[in-house]
Parts: structure tokens; C-alpha cells; sequence
């Protein structure tokens, strides 16, 4: 069994998580901890406006995890994932085993974010190399 590190991102539906944030966010906790998965950080990340409407939200609630769990479970997730209708999307990421301890502590000392995190010109150039990907993959 080779567990990894993975970071996942959850966009929730934002209606779902005003009325019921406990069993929203739980959600994601249950399905990694349901395949065998540890979880390291499991935290709200922010609230924003999608950039298009995702059967039919406006707005979503990120939710930023850290997890630990089998490599070979990932696909279990990403479908299970996929028919949860509390996540409008989602994305797994394995971290590099250097970098593990660095991102957990900063998403840890983090902590519950109050007001929504700064966009930096970082995530601004890459959210829109994101859009502009996806409107090439619409073109073709």
C-alpha cells in the first residue's frame, strides 16, 4: 500500500452549505474517510462567484482539504465525488512529499478563513490561463 499526500478542492454548492454547513463540509470528510483516507487539514477556503453558472449556482464555497490515503483509492473518490450533488466540482492533487509538511502547517495556522482570502496576481494569471484553456476546448 503506497499512501500519498493529496490536496483536493471542493467547490460546494453555496445554497446547500448556508442551510446546512456541518453536513455539507462533513460531506468531504466522510468520502475520503470512507475510502480509508486520513485527514491532515480539512478547512473553508472562500466563498466567490463562479466564473459560469454550474447547474445553474452562481456562487460556490471552497473548501480546501489535505489528505492521506492509497494512490489506488483516488478513482473511488473521483466517482464518488462526481455523484455527490453537494460538490458542483472538484480537483486532486498529489503533493510532492517535500512540500507535505509545509502546506499542511500554512492551511492548519490558517484555520478557518473569516473574510475571503487576497487574490494574487499568481492566481489571477492562472485563473485566467484557465479560462482561456477552456474556451480553446469549447472552440474545438
Amino acid at each position: 500500500m503506497n499512501e500519498n499526500v493529496y490536496e483536493g478542492l471542493f467547490i460546494l454548492n453555496a445554497n446547500r452549505y448556508s442551510q446546512d454547513p456541518g453536513a455539507v463540509s462533513g460531506a468531504v470528510t466522510n468520502l475520503i474517510e470512507s475510502q480509508g483516507g486520513t485527514i491532515l487539514v480539512s478547512r473553508l477556503w472562500e466563498e466567490r462567484r463562479l466564473a459560469y453558472p454550474i447547474d445553474g449556482q452562481r456562487k460556490g464555497t471552497y473548501w480546501l482539504t489535505y489528505f492521506q490515503v492509497d494512490g489506488q483509492k483516488i478513482p473511488a473518490i473521483n466517482e464518488l465525488a462526481n455523484r455527490n450533488n453537494d460538490f458542483l466540482r472538484h480537483l486532486l492533487i498529489r503533493i510532492d512529499p517535500r512540500i507535505v509538511d509545509t502546506l499542511v502547517s500554512h492551511a492548519q495556522q490558517s484555520g478557518i478563513a473569516e473574510k475571503p482570502a487576497t487574490i494574487t496576481q499568481t492566481e489571477k494569471k492562472m485563473e485566467a490561463e484557465a479560462a482561456s484553456s477552456v474556451a480553446t476546448m469549447k472552440a474545438e
